[in-house]
């Protein structure tokens, strides 16, 4: 006898679901293994959940900081700091809007979780980043492949959207429809695949 999915269960499988096709367009239309793109996670997961869930789902772009040394050593991008656009120092999330205008976000999503370990490790050598310090990943576990709450901030990851860098990433987005056009193509295509694939006898 097949045991019943919970409706948290189920709610799971399809975050997961999503999640996977959203990395596999990006790699795909990137031709990598989509590390440090987190505005392609980005742009790819918001084409996909505003089709499926409707317009109240928005990209942010900011500071964001991961507890790479627990129990206090936190790793981050400061986006607050000068010409931090110019040299990379941000980061792309989405968040879905609550239920009262200008309130607190229903949900947070994470699409680039997978590549954080790999951040730390790898992307302190450029100084600029982290206050020019270094931080070890003392975690014992690595990264889940995306972070979804349900409005709140994660325990280990914490996001910090800053208005100008989200007028910049909109902006962009914008300019370059022409450029990322085939990337959200990719995210439809792989979804309708896979669901049609899910739904089958």
């Amino acid at each position: 006898m097949t045991e019943r999915q919970t409706p948290a269960d189920r709610r799971h499988h399809i975050r997961a679901m999503i999640a996977e096709v959203v990395h596999d367009a990006v790699c795909d239309f990137s031709q990598s293994d989509g590390f440090a793109l987190c505005q392609l996670y980005t742009v790819a997961g918001y084409a996909l959940l505003s089709r499926m869930d409707g317009p109240q789902w928005v990209m942010q772009a900011g500071s964001a900081w991961l507890l790479a040394d627990p129990p206090d050593g936190w790793w981050h991008y400061d986006a607050t700091t000068p010409y931090a656009l110019e040299r990379g120092e941000f980061h792309c999330w989405l968040a879905k809007a609550g239920a009262t205008k200008g309130g607190p976000p229903a949900e947070f999503v994470d699409f680039s979780a997978r590549h954080f370990h790999r951040i730390v490790d790898e992307m302190v050598a450029n100084g600029a980043i982290n206050g020019g310090g270094t931080r070890p990943w003392t975690l014992t576990t690595e990264p889940p492949p995306f972070i979804w709450t349900e409005g709140t901030q994660s325990a280990w990851v914490r996001w910090d959207p800053h208005p100008d860098m989200c007028r910049a990433l909109w902006t962009t987005v914008l300019e370059r429809m022409e450029q990322y056009g085939p990337l959200m193509r990719l995210v439809f295509e792989r979804y309708r695949a896979l669901a049609s694939a899910l739904h089958r006898p």
